[in-house]
């Protein structure tokens, strides 16, 4: 298979991302058009240093847990342009254009797995953020390790210093931040930043969950959020969270086309009907450039639309997809078993 090459100077890419984010006059059909491709072009070039450190973190973490959900995407190109927009920073200094995800039942796995990966990777270490032993304020908990890649061959020269970023979550961890997001598709409020539309009872909510989430696995609380079960009771019995997401779920169903040795998925969520649909359709390794298209003319489809969400994701099963990307199903099972088991020890 050939993977896609970045094709235009690092310094033309950043040009083309603060042309796509301009704050200042509403983005032109004609700048679109002209600029698009090329920061298409530097998205997709992540996918093979993304593939390089995607398969050494899979051998590592199959060594510790042979089931964990190990899997990959590229950011969603709207992602991309909000972020830019948000936190001002060159396109090619981004450093989560290309992500891999690593689930693992608990919290001596994950940091086994940490360790293992900041000793073995051959790739150069940009940032370290241990959000286990220091919640973000949202209640986010998980790892993050980000590496610019450095090429072990020649042919792979053009790819250098592309920035891919390494997240490690435990089931508990992954079952809260999976509910979060099913959240905010469902109900548009903001609940991971104060970005957008925020319900600040929602908030709290899922602050209180997440320090009682880590009283269970023994690391920090989220900062000034006790693990107050009695709290809790309050916040789930006024806004009713649980049933909320379980009928999210029950709304989704799926399209399948998979060929056979499919590794790559195309994810649709679509929510604007009174019922949410999730499509997904598979490719093999020899068609990732079809999957790629397929994928930028998704994107480019629903710009501004917060009713439907498109990503390409590797993974080496339907069930490791669906595991490690639940809330493409708007699926909190996880998350409401957990739940319940705190409110029943109130």
């Amino acid at each position: 298979m050939s993977w896609p090459l970045p094709q235009y100077s690092r310094s033309r890419v950043d040009l083309a991302g603060e042309r796509l984010s301009a704050k200042k006059a509403p983005l032109s059909r004609e700048t679109f058009e002209k600029e698009y491709p090329i920061a298409e072009n530097w998205r997709v070039g992540h996918s093979y240093p993304l593939n390089a450190i995607l398969e050494r973190v899979r051998h590592e973490a199959a060594r510790l847990q042979p089931d964990a959900p190990v899997v990959r995407r590229l950011k969603r190109f709207i992602s991309i342009v909000r972020k830019l927009i948000w936190e001002p920073t060159r396109f090619t200094q981004m450093q989560d254009v290309g992500g891999c995800r690593v689930v693992l039942n608990n919290l001596t796995l994950a940091e086994q797995l940490t360790k293992e990966l900041l000793k073995t990777l051959p790739h150069d270490l940009v940032d370290a953020d241990d959000y286990i032993k220091t919640p973000a304020q949202s209640g986010y908990r998980g790892v993050h390790l980000i590496y610019k890649y450095r090429p072990e061959s020649k042919d792979a020269e053009v790819y250098r210093g592309m920035k891919i970023e390494i997240q490690i979550r435990t089931d508990l961890q992954h079952a809260w931040a999976t509910a979060v997001e099913v959240a905010e598709t469902c109900t548009g409020y903001a609940l991971k930043d104060s970005r957008g539309r925020v319900d600040e009872n929602y908030v709290r909510f899922f602050q209180l969950v997440s320090s009682a989430l880590a009283l269970r696995e023994g690391t920090p609380l989220v900062p000034g959020v006790p693990a107050d079960v009695e709290e809790l009771c309050v916040f789930e019995e006024m806004l009713g969270v649980r049933g909320k997401l379980a009928a999210y779920g029950a709304a989704t169903d799926e399209g399948l086309s998979f060929p056979p040795g499919a590794e790559y998925y195309l994810l649709d969520l679509d929510t604007s009907g009174s019922r949410s649909v999730t499509t997904i359709k598979g490719f093999t390794r020899d068609q990732l450039d079809e999957a790629n298209a397929e994928y930028a003319e998704a994107d480019r489809q629903i710009q501004e639309s917060d009713e439907r969400q498109v990503v390409l994701v590797s993974a080496s099963s339907v069930s490791q997809l669906r595991s490690a990307y639940p809330n493409y199903f708007l699926d909190s099972r996880a998350f409401i078993s957990v739940v319940d088991q705190i409110l029943g020890e109130a």
